[in-house]
């Protein structure tokens, strides 16, 4: 799977759209008493009594949200409350708007609409973002934990700050090159939030990292931000490594294949051993050929594979001469594996 465009997707209705947010400008008086209990904190089931008392005309239930818009609000809250618990916000547009010490419990975002929306402090679980399209939005300690996440979202210029993840919370979504993952301070795996802001007891699934770093991957390779999939596909290596690779054999080989050569997209790596290989070597035949020049022709010849100054082998003794053949080898080898990873970043950019 991967991204899809949102106006494509098989559940999107656009007069389903236009329906749902067309309701609330017939009434405006329901929409502004919501608004207000919004703003008194919300809370589990805050539009229940409304809702069975005939109150609030237009919604369903006393979950339903559809199509309800917010702008320029700064809506504060306890901490201490699901504030919008199971609420259905599909077809929403947030503008302006920021949530500080919010929870949301089994809330829906399917198809909703975030322009330069911030989230401070905020508990987000058995929520889910499908076919939303978020736009300068920032999620700032925010805690993602148990089932829920982002599906074939769209995120352009957003950014999440020291937000924690207990697994992956993304999948087919499309990251443009202005979205930012960034966390310090606490407990790191790997740069990951080991542990939650809030008092939520949970913890980051070590093994789930491999697969959090990959989802992030592909939602950069969606968005052809290929600088962006280069550093996740190393992390997403890294993690498996660490976290998912069994028996220490083959833990040791992928150690030393990040060392090497990052997972094959870091080839300034393989370049960096090459040269310290042929210093080493350089500097073992310019010591005993007593001349730098020499040592450097030879190194060379060995290393590159053009044999200069090849008559000097017949003087060395077998230690050197096996030395030689040993740096011909790591030289044909490292070239090439320099030369392929070098090709497997830069045509994966055109």
């Amino acid at each position: 799977m991967s991204f899809h465009r949102i106006d494509m997707l098989p559940a999107f209705d656009a007069n389903e759209r236009s329906r749902q947010r067309t309701r609330w400008n017939e009434a405006e008086d329901v929409k502004n008493k919501i608004l207000a209990r919004i703003r008194a904190g919300a809370g589990e089931d805050f539009l229940q009594w409304e809702f069975e008392n005939g109150n609030l005309g237009p919604i369903e239930d006393q979950w339903d949200l559809a199509g309800f818009d917010l702008f320029s609000e700064e809506l504060v809250f306890s901490g201490n409350d699901d504030n919008f618990e199971n609420i259905d916000f599909s077809y929403s547009e947030f503008w302006h708007t920021k949530f500080s010490n919010a929870t949301f419990s089994q809330a829906r975002f399917t198809f909703a609409r975030l322009y330069n929306v911030q989230f401070h402090n905020c508990l987000f679980s058995f929520a889910h973002f499908y076919g939303a399209k978020l736009e300068r939005c920032r999620f700032v300690n925010c805690d993602f934990i148990q089932e829920n996440g982002f599906s074939n979202c769209d995120f352009i210029n957003s950014e999440f700050t020291n937000c924690f993840f207990n697994k992956s919370k993304f999948s087919d979504c499309r990251f443009d090159e202005n979205v930012r993952f960034n966390a310090s301070g606490g407990k790191l795996i790997l740069g990951l939030r080991a542990s939650p802001t809030s008092s939520f007891k949970e913890e980051l699934i070590a093994p789930e990292a491999s697969k959090i770093f990959r989802n992030i991957k592909e939602a950069y390779q969606s968005g052809q931000v290929y600088a962006e999939v280069r550093k996740y596909v190393f992390l997403q290596h890294q993690a498996y490594t660490r976290f998912n690779r069994a028996g220490r054999f083959h833990r040791a080989k992928a150690y030393a294949w990040e060392i090497l050569a990052g997972y094959g997209v870091k080839p300034l790596r393989v370049l960096a051993l090459l040269v310290f290989l042929f210093l080493l070597v350089f500097m073992r035949f310019a010591f005993i050929s007593g001349d730098v020049r020499d040592g450097l022709l030879l190194s060379a010849g060995a290393f590159l594979t053009f044999g200069a100054k090849a008559e000097l082998l017949n003087r060395l003794g077998v230690f050197d001469q096996l030395l030689y053949v040993s740096a011909a080898f790591a030289g044909v080898s490292l070239v090439a594996l320099f030369i392929t990873d070098m090709a497997n970043v830069l045509l994966k950019e055109t």
